[in-house]
C-alpha cells in the first residue's frame, strides 16, 4: 500500500489535487502541540513515512518543523527558508511539491521563491494547495533548494510558532541512492581531508564519526562571507558534556563556533571569505571518554555538510 506522501505525489503527478484541496479548505491550519524550533527539527530518513515518499531521492534539510498528521493529511510546517536537497537521475530531473499557505501569511495566497544552489529558481503564487515543480539543470548531480515565502510572519493563534506554509509532499522519483558523496551529497565545493572515520549506514542514516579536528578543504574559492552548515550530533566520548564545535583555520585560529548543540541539529558557522584550497578544522573540547565495545573515540558525528551563501 502506498504511504500518504507517495499517494500525494501520485496525485500531484497526475495533476489531480482536488481531494487534497477539499480536505484542506476552509482556512483551517491545525498545528501540533509541540513547538520545537525548526532549526532543531530532525530530518527523517526516506525509509520512514514523511512528506518525502519512501526511497525517494530527496533529503530534507534545515528549516522544517516536525512531521505531523491531522485529519488524514501528513505534512510539515515551515517558518521560512526551509531546505531540501534533490538528487536527480537522467530520467527524473523535476522536483514536484504540494505547498499550502499557513496562518503566517494570513492563510491567503502568497509569493514563494524557490532558489537552488546550482542556479535553478522560480517564483510563483501559492493559492490553496499549489503544485510547484522545478527542473534541475542538466549536468547537476544534486541541488539544494530554499523555499522562501514573502510574508509578514503573522502570529498563529494558540501556537508560538510562525507557520507561513506547509508541504504535503516533496518528491523527484529518483532513488535515494542517487544522493552520492556521503555527507557531501548536495554538491557543495568541499572535500573531506584528515581525521574522519569511514562512512557508515545505520537504521536508514548515513554519517561519519569524528574523534577530533576533522578537516574540510574548500575546492572552490569563497570570495564573500559564507556559511558552513553541518548537521551534527554529540557522541559518547563527550560523556554527557555539551557539544561545542569550533571551526579553526590552519594556524589554529577560531573563525566561528557553535554550541551547546542539543540533539541532532544544524550548526551554522558564519565564515569570512576564503581562497580555494583553504583547510578548515572542526575542533571540540572533550574528555575523550572510552566507548564500550568500540576502540574509537567518538566525540561527534556528522550527517551532512554544505556551503551556503
Amino acid at each position: 500500500m502506498l504511504n500518504r506522501s507517495r499517494r500525494n505525489l501520485a496525485l500531484l503527478g497526475a495533476g489531480c489535487v482536488f481531494a487534497l484541496a477539499t480536505a484542506c479548505s476552509g482556512g483551517q491550519h491545525p498545528s501540533a502541540a509541540s513547538s520545537a524550533s525548526p532549526v532543531a527539527a530532525v530530518p527523517v530518513p526516506s525509509s520512514t513515512p514523511d512528506i518525502v515518499p519512501a526511497g525517494d531521492g530527496i533529503r530534507l534539510g534545515s528549516g522544517w518543523y516536525a512531521f505531523q498528521h491531522f485529519k488524514g493529511l501528513a505534512f510539515r510546517w515551515a517558518d521560512n527558508d526551509a531546505e531540501f536537497t534533490a538528487c536527480p537521475t537522467a530520467a527524473h530531473r523535476t522536483v514536484s511539491m504540494l505547498i499550502q499557505p499557513g496562518p503566517g501569511v494570513g492563510s491567503r495566497p502568497f509569493q514563494m521563491t524557490v532558489s537552488g544552489n546550482q542556479g535553478d529558481s522560480l517564483t510563483t503564487m501559492v493559492n490553496g494547495v499549489k503544485p510547484v515543480r522545478i527542473a534541475i539543470r542538466k549536468g547537476a548531480t544534486a541541488e539544494t533548494f530554499v523555499l522562501h515565502a514573502r510574508s509578514k510572519n503573522l502570529p498563529t493563534p494558540h501556537d508560538p510558532r510562525v507557520l507561513n506554509y506547509r508541504a504535503l509532499v516533496i518528491g523527484i522519483r529518483s532513488p535515494i541512492t542517487a544522493c552520492r558523496n556521503g555527507i557531501r551529497f548536495d554538491g557543495s565545493p568541499i572535500a573531506l581531508d584528515k581525521n574522519w572515520y569511514t562512512l557508515e549506514h545505520y537504521q536508514g542514516q548515513t554519517f561519519r564519526w569524528v574523534n577530533n579536528d576533522a578537516q574540510i578543504v574548500l575546492t572552490k574559492a569563497q570570495p564573500a562571507p559564507f556559511t558552513l552548515e553541518a548537521e551534527v550530533a554529540a557522541g559518547p566520548s563527550l560523556a554527557g558534556a555539551p557539544l561545542k564545535i569550533a571551526v579553526q583555520s590552519a594556524d589554529g585560529k577560531t573563525l566561528a563556533a557553535q554550541g551547546p548543540i542539543v540533539g541532532r541539529s544544524y550548526a551554522a558557522f558564519h565564515l569570512p571569505a576564503q581562497p580555494k584550497g583553504t583547510v578548515l578544522t572542526l575542533h571540540v573540547q572533550s574528555a575523550d571518554a572510552k566507548v564500550p565495545h568500540d576502540p574509537r573515540t567518538l566525540n561527534f558525528r556528522v550527517f551532512s555538510l554544505k556551503i551556503k551563501p
